[in-house]
């Protein structure tokens, strides 16, 4: 997967704050990744491209990366969700059972493409979604149990 426009417009800001001219930039650029273009950099090679221009002295003026919590989904949410989720299989209260976990958040507005994407504030709500969902349908599984008086 290819990078965003944003982090692509983050590269040539620590190119222009570390000085470096575009011989220097394409030269770092292929000794820490093996790519001639930030548009080819996958996430991983970018995360190590903006380490290495961090040690050739870039410092981003945008803390946000590092207090935003909602940014990123941690692993105890990840935990959270997959707990959920294997509890609603558990239980078969899924309509079908070959739901994924994906499809079934997506199918609820919770825009995701893999669990560990998710940002924090979407994490929250598939949480939250999941949890309702299961008191949902264990209220209406235990009400279908109960014998008429």
């Amino acid at each position: 997967m290819t990078l965003h426009r944003s982090q692509i417009a983050l590269i040539h800001v620590a190119k222009q704050q570390i000085g470096w001219d575009e011989d220097v930039y394409k030269d770092a650029l292929f000794k820490v990744t093996g790519k001639t273009s930030s548009k080819d950099l996958t996430q991983p090679e970018f995360n190590s491209l903006m380490a290495y221009m961090e040690k050739q002295g870039f410092k981003s003026t945008s803390n946000r990366r590092s207090t935003d919590k909602s940014r990123k989904t941690n692993n105890q949410q990840q935990a959270k969700i997959f707990a959920l989720w294997q509890e609603i299989k558990s239980q078969k209260l899924l309509r079908n059972p070959d739901t994924t976990l994906e499809r079934f958040l997506q199918a609820a507005g919770i825009r995701i493409g893999r669990v560990e994407w998710l940002s924090g504030s979407n994490a929250q709500k598939a949480i939250e979604y999941l949890k309702a969902f299961l008191a949902r349908e264990q209220q209406k599984a235990s009400h279908n149990n109960e014998d008429p008086a």
